[in-house]
This record gives structure tokens, C-alpha cells and sequence, in this order.
């Protein structure tokens, strides 16, 4: 992954012969910053109808201003736009309508509920996890997401920061800006590896199901009312969110959040997830996030019984491996989520500050 997609490698993803492309589709892609601009088109054509992608060229503004583009009546073209907006082909603003020029926005919002997956095809999410967050000669940088550990692997180590308390950060966003949702990112993999959502598929010891209060993703700040309005998102009450912080704690996926000391995004992900920030991972491409300030490291060498437990729950392709009977943890590998350390069966492993507080800008990363 990387290089740019030739028109037979496209076609499989599509499913055969390329149609054409309409000067709307391609005006669209066009407003993408990343991803593959070979693909963006194909992947608008696949969410879009002609007429919807009509529509959201007129866009920025009101149903009014799509009324008069498409000639059709002002209460179709509010009808049209409203069912677009639940679907999640366009945003519905405090002005009116605007269309989606964000790659993670545009998975997000099309995948966050199952209630429309009978609407796209599998060639779709194929598509859409092709398309990705690549973005040519992209500088590694800080990352625009940072790793947060586990809360329970660091909290008793001096020097941890507020903005490492991942739980007491979800708290403080209630009572109206936590969201649960149905993880996007793990459904448009699923789908595209099998032809339907399987949240049986997902790797460790927590799964979805079609309840989103049993969703994966946690959305944080303004997104989570606009989720709840538009997705169905599950608005917990103070005592279910510190029972999903208690099971997340204590799972095999990973906390993510925008790289700054104020939390405005948070992603709870897995390396079976395909995002935007796993996928350059694992194409060896530079990475979208920054890693904690964290690692792990074998603390009781004579408490280690060479079990594996840690190896098989570490997500970054083996940061910790079992090597003559015991835990070894590579500093140049690991990326300092705190899962082998929660994990471990007995308490052998713990984590280490070894970056100071500097590693953490006081302003969120740009494009977070």
C-alpha cells in the first residue's frame, strides 16, 4: 500500500469494468486533502446517486439552494438532504448542509449503524478501506493522534499527566458529549473481508453487537450529540460509561486521541480495526500517531513464567515476544499502549516514563 492503484487493481475493487466517472464525482473527490485520489472518485460514485452527488456539489447551504440547482421543489430537495444526512453522504450544519470532505468523516458517518448496511455493497467498503489516509511524501512528524496508555498500567508511576487519565477524561465529558457508537472502522473491515459486519471477527475480548449501546466507539465533544441526533448513537448515563471504561480497561484493544493535553477525539482500537491510523502501520508507511510516554518492560523477571500471554496480546506486531522462557519487550517496537502490561497473569510487566512531558504539545496536533 502506498504506490498508486493501477485501473486492474481498481477494478477488482470495484467488481469489474470501470464506469464512467461524472464531472460531480470528480469535483468531489477532488476536495479530499488525503487518501487516494484514484479511488476517491469510485468511492463517491458507489455512496452517491448522480442526483445526491448533484446535490452536494450545491453545497455548501439550505435546501433552497439545492432546490434551485437540481429545479426540483424545496420541500424534495430538504427531504432529499435530511435522508442524506442520516445516511451520512453529507453534514447537516448550523447553516444548513455542507458536504463531507474528510476521510475519517466520510467512513465514520456512512458506517456508524447498521441500519443502512443493506444499502451499500461490499465493493463499497473494499473501496472505502483502500482508499485510506494516504497522503504522498507524508512526514511521520509527532503524528496527528497520540497512543494514551491504559490508565490502570500507569497511574501509580510520578510524572503521569491529566491528560494521560483516560477515564477521568470520558467522565468529564458528561452528562452530554460521550456517545456509544457502532466502531466504523471495524465494520467497514469486516464487511469488506466477508461481505457482511461480522463483529464475531474482531480480535481480543470484547464485541459489538447490533445494540449500539454495545458499540466500541466512544464519541467524545461536539460529534457525540450529533451522532446520538443523526445515528443513533447510545447516550450513557454516568454509571454505564464507567462500566464500558471498566471493560475497555481491561480488554485487549488500545486507547488513541488527537496528540494534545485536551481531549477532543478518542478512538478505542484494535489491530483489527483498518483506520486510518492502523493502516499506515501496517503497510510500514509513517505512522499517524505518536507513541505514549510510556513502554512496557519485564519489572519481576522471577514472576515470569514464559506463559505468552503478553506476545499474543500485544497489537504492534510483536513489541513483546517470549524469548528463552521469558517476557522481552523491545523499546524500539513498542509503542507504550499499556495492553501486555494488563494482560500479563502475573503482574511481571509494568511501564516506565521514558519521554518527558514536552512529547505531549499543549495545542491538539493539526487536523486532529
Amino acid at each position: 500500500m502506498g504506490e498508486v492503484l493501477i485501473k486492474k487493481e481498481i477494478e477488482e475493487l470495484w467488481g469489474g469494468p470501470l464506469p464512467e466517472i461524472e464531472e460531480e464525482y470528480q469535483k468531489l473527490a477532488d476536495a479530499f486533502p488525503g487518501g487516494r485520489p484514484e479511488l476517491a472518485p469510485y468511492v463517491l460514485k458507489k455512496l452517491l446517486t448522480l442526483q445526491e452527488a448533484k446535490a452536494a456539489c450545491a453545497l455548501p447551504g439550505g435546501a433552497d439552494t439545492v432546490a434551485e440547482a437540481l429545479g426540483i421543489s424545496k420541500e424534495d430537495a430538504e427531504e432529499m438532504l435530511e435522508a442524506m444526512v442520516v445516511r451520512g453522504k453529507i453534514m447537516k450544519t448550523p447553516d444548513g448542509y455542507d458536504s463531507i470532505k474528510n476521510i475519517a468523516f466520510q467512513k465514520d458517518y456512512s458506517y456508524a449503524q447498521a441500519k443502512f448496511d443493506s444499502e451499500k455493497d461490499v465493493s463499497l467498503a473494499r473501496l472505502m478501506l483502500a482508499w485510506d489516509y494516504y497522503i504522498p511524501g507524508r512526514s511521520p512528524a509527532d503524528g496527528t493522534f497520540r497512543i494514551v496508555p491504559k490508565w490502570k498500567s500507569v497511574k501509580n508511576i510520578p510524572g503521569v499527566m491529566p491528560c494521560e487519565n483516560m477515564p477521568q477524561m470520558l467522565l468529564d465529558y458528561l452528562p452530554d458529549k460521550v456517545a456509544f457508537a457502532r466502531c466504523p472502522c471495524r465494520a467497514v473491515w469486516s464487511i469488506a473481508k466477508t461481505g457482511e459486519y461480522r463483529p464475531d471477527m474482531f480480535r481480543g475480548d470484547t464485541r459489538e453487537s447490533a445494540d449500539q449501546k454495545d458499540g466500541l466507539c466512544i464519541i467524545v465533544g461536539p460529534r457525540a450529540g450529533y451522532f446520538a441526533r443523526y445515528y443513533g448513537g447510545y447516550v450513557p448515563t454516568e454509571e454505564e460509561l464507567k462500566e464500558k471504561i471498566e471493560l475497555i480497561e481491561n480488554n485487549g484493544t488500545y486507547y488513541t486521541a488527537n496528540n494534545g493535553r485536551i481531549l477532543m477525539v478518542m478512538c478505542n482500537c484494535g489491530d483489527d480495526c483498518g483506520c486510518g491510523m492502523r493502516i499506515p502501520y501496517e503497510a510500514r508507511r509513517p505512522e499517524g500517531y505518536a507513541r505514549s510516554r510510556f513502554q512496557a518492560y519485564l519489572a519481576k523477571p522471577e514472576e515470569c513464567v514464559g506463559c505468552g500471554t503478553c506476545e499474543r496480546a500485544c497489537m504492534f506486531h510483536k513489541s513483546v515476544k517470549v524469548i528463552d522462557g521469558k517476557a522481552f519487550v523491545d523499546p524500539d517496537a513498542c509503542h507504550g499502549c499499556g495492553v501486555c502490561t494488563v494482560k500479563c497473569p502475573k503482574n511481571a510487566l509494568k511501564m516506565k516514563l521514558v519521554r518527558p512531558a514536552e512529547h505531549i504539545p499543549k495545542m491538539p496536533a493539526p487536523g486532529a
